[in-house]
């Protein structure tokens, strides 16, 4: 359960939702980031558990290629138009969903687990704002955050808006997270001692 319960950890509208981000090319990576395999399971698979686990009662996976193998509970949503980036698949979604309250986070979080999901979503009740994102050595993170049920999305249309130029629409608050939330980029971004398969 979220930290307030069944309503939604900001006391909006419906339950808990997530998604995780798998679309990207992810060049400097050099392979598919979602199926890569990291203490027995893909990176894919860690991020639909996390959210799963923290309470989340839908989890959707926006953007993955057709080869890619979506792992379950989540629901497959393919991006709208290839390539169009993250803000169009999260504002898609947002738009086809009755209000409620949507937990996003990108698929290549190698250290993420329910427990750090829980400790944004209790951080980022406090917080005011449309949306509420990560931010990591006072770096904000704009594919992680919490989107409040209600929100007044911009404008479309959203095909290759940026983050910043939508969350430029909003009004965003900021909650400090820890490693758990550090993305992968490259190879060398992986946790060390590890055999990094492709799932």
């Amino acid at each position: 359960m979220s930290p307030l319960g069944g309503a939604g950890p900001l006391g909006g509208a419906g339950p808990l939702r997530g998604a995780v981000l798998l679309g990207g090319e992810s060049r400097r990576m050099g392979r598919d980031k979602a199926t890569i395999v990291v203490e027995g399971m893909t990176l894919a698979d860690r991020c639909v558990r996390a959210l799963h686990d923290a309470g989340c009662q839908t989890i959707w996976a926006l953007g993955a290629a057709p080869t890619t193998t979506v792992p379950l509970p989540a629901i497959s949503r393919p991006d709208p138009e290839p390539g169009s980036g993250p803000f169009a698949a999260i504002a898609g979604l947002i738009s086809a969903l009755e209000p409620t309250e949507l937990m996003v986070v990108p698929c290549d979080l190698p250290w993420l687990d329910a427990a750090a999901i829980t400790s944004f979503l209790s951080s980022a009740s406090q917080c005011a704002g449309d949306v509420v994102v990560a931010r990591i050595d006072g770096r904000r993170q704009p594919t992680i955050g919490l989107w409040r049920a209600g929100t007044a999305l911009p404008p479309r249309p959203w095909t290759n808006m940026s983050m910043d130029a939508g969350l430029g629409e909003l009004v965003v608050g900021v909650v400090d997270v820890d490693h758990r939330f550090v993305d992968a980029d490259t190879p060398e971004d992986l946790p060390p001692s590890q055999e990094h398969q492709v799932g």
